[in-house]
């Protein structure tokens, strides 16, 4: 029996399948994902890649390593060439499989972590309350 699951956009359901299908919608076609290890990354870098009209999103997942997703044909040579252009030495390339963040990434255009750091924020408490309390 497989699960399913849906994707959640303001209160919306903007997608329900199981997570192997939704995963498939993302890879197949004319989308994909792409990891890119880059040695001396930049905001330049990260500026132009944001302006090729084949990637629909640029992520800093660590320092010197993106998550490219991208649609269109040719994205994976228009990243190349952009990087390459700023004077970028690539280090590793590799096309992955999507994982459920990249699913939420696509029907949303938001990522997880976004609306998780809004939560943690708003629970912690105010700087006037950090003391413990005591029962007396």
């Amino acid at each position: 029996m497989s699960h399913v699951i849906a994707i959640i956009d303001q209160a919306k359901i903007v997608a329900v399948d199981t997570p192997k299908n939704l995963k498939r919608l993302v890879s197949d076609g004319d989308t994909a994902v792409i990891d890119i290890e880059v040695a001396n990354l930049s905001e330049a870098m990260l500026s132009s890649l944001k302006r090729i009209e084949t990637v629909a999103s640029v992520v800093e997942t660590e320092p010197y390593s993106l998550r490219v997703h991208t649609k269109g044909d040719n994205a994976a040579g228009a990243i190349i060439g952009a990087i390459a252009a700023e004077g970028g030495q690539i280090r590793a390339i590799n096309t992955m499989e999507p994982n459920l963040e990249d699913v939420f990434l696509h029907f949303t255009g938001r990522e997880m972590r976004d609306r998780a750091t809004g939560k943690v924020a708003s629970t912690q408490r105010p700087p006037w309350r950090r003391g413990s309390s005591r029962v007396r």
